[in-house]
């Protein structure tokens, strides 16, 4: 049984991630996430790449990866090169999982693989600067692969 928590409670942020009959589930399952080699290889060198100043976003159709009714996948790759300290590239990277799992409604209908490369001054990086530049991607990339029901920002034009 599910147990809310006190409104204002640290936990209640905690909980905004689990399916506790709210009706979304907002998890980032295994089934979202890209986990063999092979799929990172294929979505870099086939997939179009898009740049901001942090990251680098390779994304290409999960159709081309033989998965019919596949979700939309991420995969996060950060290199020693980014930071020397384990935390900081951990971190980094729970911070990118956990903006894309907000978009992850959005994305599942493209079904789409993304694999998400840090560049140098990642680490270094408020959550709040890593989202405006991710948003900025995601945006940038749900216009191009045409994603339905993506918001349209104020400054895009119609095609």
């Amino acid at each position: 049984m599910c147990q809310h928590p006190q409104e204002g409670s640290k936990a209640l942020v905690l909980l905004s991630g689990t399916s506790c009959g709210m009706g979304v589930d907002f998890r980032l399952g295994p089934s979202h996430r890209i986990k063999r080699r092979r799929d990172y290889l294929h979505v870099q060198s086939h997939g179009r790449k898009f740049r901001s100043k942090h990251f680098l976003v390779a994304v290409c159709s999960s159709k081309c990866l033989a998965g019919e009714g596949r979700n939309s996948r991420i995969g996060v790759t950060i290199t020693r090169k980014i930071h020397k300290s384990a935390v900081r590239r951990n971190r980094l990277r729970r911070r990118i999982k956990e903006i894309y799992r907000f978009y992850k409604q959005q994305l599942a209908k493209a079904k789409i693989d993304f694999v998400i490369i840090a560049l140098a001054g990642a680490a270094d990086l408020e959550f709040a600067d890593i989202k405006q530049e991710l948003n900025g991607l995601f945006g940038k990339i749900a216009r191009v692969m045409h994603v339905d029901g993506w918001p349209r920002t104020a400054g895009s034009q119609e095609n």
